[in-house]
Parts: structure tokens; C-alpha cells; sequence
């Protein structure tokens, strides 16, 4: 059995794959590529029918459109786990690399952009799950209520 993830993008399926291989967690990721409950919907009936998953989570990013994460809430309410993520999850990572204290950050994405002072584009699933090994978990635990919902989901606690 296994926990259907529901992301964003290919980054964010990167640094969840990262953190579920350290919490032991056994995970399907799936990226979403926008803000359609109906798509969510699809994927979840698709994934849950041929394989054996127990629970669905789906990760929401704030920080853009609020009414957006609500929406998706509401309309999953019957068949997922919606965490909403303050900002975005670049700010889980700030977080647990003991740059920033809160999930609060104007730009996550510059934020960490500038602190790994990379010149490349920075939105890649490999280099964010390599991210996933650096961070520190009990600090993350510790500042972000958002990262907390998650490891509850994953673990079903």
C-alpha cells in the first residue's frame, strides 16, 4: 500500500520523493501542472482503480491564488488530503537548510535561488530531490505547521 502525492510541478515531485525516502514512507507522485480540481479528480480515480493506494494527498502552494486552494479543497474534500503549503515549498527548503524561520518569504524561488547561488534554471526534480536529503526534517517539523499536515498524512497519523 502506498500514498498517492498530487503536486504541482516536476520540482515539487522531486523534493517530496526526497523526503519520503527519508521518512520511509512508500509514495506514488503525480504532477498536476496547474490548479484544476477536475484534472486532480481524474488522476486520483485513474491511480487509486489499478493500484493499491491507501490515502491521496495533494500539496497546494499558497501564495499565488488562495481562492484556487480553496476551491481544490472543497472539491476534493471526499477523496484527499489537501495541505496547504504557505508560500510554496521552496520555502520548506529554505526552512530546513536554516535560511529562513517561517514559511513566510516574499519569493521562495529567488530566495533560494540567491542563497545556492545558482546560475542554472533552479526548477528541477533531481536537483530538488538531492535538496530533500539536505534539509533538516526536525527543524522543518519544528517552524512549518504546512510540512507537519504532511508527514501526518503520509504516515496517516
Amino acid at each position: 500500500m502506498s500514498v498517492l502525492v498530487l503536486v504541482e510541478g516536476v520540482s515539487d515531485a522531486g523534493f517530496v520523493k526526497g523526503i519520503a525516502e527519508r521518512v520511509g514512507a512508500a509514495i506514488k507522485v503525480c504532477t498536476l501542472h496547474g490548479n484544476k480540481p477536475d484534472k486532480a479528480k481524474r488522476v486520483i480515480k485513474a491511480e487509486t482503480r489499478t493500484k493499491r493506494i491507501e490515502r491521496v494527498v495533494v500539496l497546494k502552494d499558497e501564495h499565488q491564488y488562495p481562492e484556487l486552494v480553496e476551491r481544490v479543497e472543497r472539491e476534493l474534500r471526499e477523496s484527499a488530503i489537501v495541505v496547504r503549503v504557505k508560500s510554496s515549498l521552496e520555502s520548506w527548503i529554505l526552512i530546513g537548510l536554516c535560511v529562513k524561520s517561517s514559511e513566510v518569504c516574499d519569493n521562495p524561488v529567488e530566495r533560494l535561488r540567491e542563497i545556492l547561488a545558482w546560475k542554472v534554471h533552479l526548477k528541477n526534480e533531481e536537483r530538488y530531490r538531492k535538496l530533500a536529503k539536505e534539509v533538516d526534517i526536525e527543524k522543518l517539523k519544528e517552524c512549518s505547521t504546512s510540512f507537519r499536515e504532511f508527514l501526518k498524512a503520509l504516515s496517516g497519523r
